[in-house]
């Protein structure tokens, strides 16, 4: 079963069972509580791990019983690593459910709050729908365009003294 089909089927259920909310904080909490212990999903990953001893592992957990049963399947199918792909893509689709457009603006220099919600308002207004803003600051996006200007700047040089 792929990512998207995990993520697909669970979002079918929460829909369903109008737990949505619900499963939502329950990916998003178990998503940090592994986030700070991979040893964890790599035991439920190991073969030499019983899969008796998995399941209480994963029923010991403070989760919903569909969100433990999913947790279930991945390690039945060692495929617990898998989780972190999942997330995302449940992320995905649970701001597609409502109606939110997440967007990823790469800049070199910091945006100012200000600015930020400019981009939004302005963002929302078109999309027709609320807009969750993700913000990358990457200076070497300054420091390569001001190479490919120089290279220009030199090529034209070039050119020009050969005349």
């Amino acid at each position: 079963m792929s990512v998207h089909n995990y993520a697909k089927a669970f979002h079918d259920i929460a829909l369903e069972r109008d737990a949505f909310e619900h499963i939502s904080h329950e990916f998003a909490t178990f998503k940090q509580l592994l986030e700070g212990n991979e040893t964890w999903m790599e035991l439920m990953d190991s073969p030499m791990i019983s899969e008796s001893e998995k399941y209480g592992m994963i029923e010991a957990l403070p989760y919903d019983a569909s969100f433990l049963a999913l947790l279930k399947l991945l390690a039945h199918k060692n495929h617990m690593h898998m989780f972190f792909e999942i997330h995302d893509a449940w992320a995905y689709l649970a701001r597609e459910h409502q109606k939110i457009a997440h967007v990823y603006v790469y800049t070199a220099q910091a945006i100012k709050e200000s600015q930020k919600e400019t981009i939004v308002r302005v963002l929302e207004k078109r999309l027709g729908r609320q807009v969750d803003l993700d913000i990358i600051r990457d200076e070497h996006l300054i420091r390569d365009s001001g190479r490919a200007q120089r290279q220009s700047s030199i090529g034209r040089s070039r050119v020009s003294s050969r005349n």
